[in-house]
């Protein structure tokens, strides 16, 4: 399952941490989003973390991650039909985890504050999802052994559900 808009309600998050940003005193939040809205029209995956920690001291950056973790408690940041879909899953047995791309930093903090710190995370650098879980796939077999973060398992199907089409690329063609 991918994070970004699937799963989480990306805009919601990044709401509350420009919002803890300008709470604060901090100047950078018409700053941040600029940055943010300029890399994301090119479909990247803007890193906050190093955004803002080249603007802050490290004391202030682990206060405005502090008041951030406070701020997010107070808020649904799962999309909706997200719960029921993950409840689906967990009810029925079906194993699944979080495939997401961008920095660790940003990707691990917005799973966090999500409540989903407790489902399997792959978290990559780049875009590419379709190509890496390619490598997993065994043409003898038919089969694709999946890495050690989702539980090292070996299975015939593989779903993904992103809303990028793109991550689909590079995936096998006998897989799909």
């Amino acid at each position: 399952l991918d994070l970004d808009r699937t799963l989480l309600n990306t805009s919601l998050v990044f709401n509350i941490f420009q919002n803890v940003l300008y709470d604060r005193g901090y100047e950078y939040s018409e700053k941040l989003n600029g940055a943010r809205k300029e890399l994301e029209t090119t479909g990247g995956s803007f890193d906050v973390f190093g955004f803002i920690m080249s603007q802050l001291s490290s004391q202030q950056f682990k206060e405005t991650i502090d008041a951030f973790r406070k701020k997010s408690q107070e808020a649904d940041l799962l999309n909706e039909g997200a719960h029921e879909f993950l409840a689906y899953l967990n009810d029925n047995g079906i194993d699944f985890g979080i495939f997401t791309y961008g920095t660790l930093e940003w990707q691990q903090e917005k799973i966090r504050v999500s409540g989903l710190d407790n489902v399997p995370a792959i978290i990559i650098p780049n875009k590419g999802k379709g190509e890496l879980i390619g490598t997993w796939y065994q043409r003898e077999t038919n089969m694709f052994n999946v890495p050690t973060a989702f539980g090292a398992g070996t299975y015939r199907h593989l779903t993904l559900i992103d809303d990028k089409a793109v991550e689909f690329l590079g995936l096998p063609h006998e897989a799909t």
